[in-house]
């Protein structure tokens, strides 16, 4: 192995661990937020479920973070996606200081995500 293929290796895998932690610490920290907002934050049954909802597509983000992400599996790549979704379309719905929080959320995790895509990717052999 030449030391650029070493360094490219090496470099692959700071990025997917950056990348992984971002977004398992910042799903952790939605699933606390939602599933305490269950209880402190609505203030009626709408409200409930709506955390209810986002806490249990928390909860999922970081089983898929913990098992087949690590695995570095194409298919849980791609839904992690779907797991960031929701948090950046919560602008569309409230627009105000907690929508933009959750949008600039969703574009960090983003980051972290694209950030783990070159692990997720083939990696090509010189003939």
């Amino acid at each position: 192995m030449t030391d650029t293929a070493t360094t490219s290796s090496s470099g692959r895998r700071i990025l997917f661990r950056v990348g992984w932690i971002v977004l398992l610490l910042l799903s952790a920290l939605f699933a606390v937020n939602h599933i305490a907002g269950i209880w402190f934050i609505a203030a009626s049954t709408d409200e409930q479920q709506l955390f209810e909802a986002f806490g249990v597509v928390n909860l999922l983000a970081i089983v898929l973070l913990v098992i087949p992400y690590r695995r570095r599996e194409w298919w849980a790549w791609l839904t992690v996606w779907l797991t960031i979704l929701p948090i950046a379309l919560v602008v569309v719905f409230v627009p105000d200081a907690i929508g933009i929080t959750y949008v600039v959320t969703a574009g960090v995790m983003s980051l972290g995500q694209l950030a783990t895509l070159p692990s997720f990717r083939p990696t090509r052999t010189a003939n």
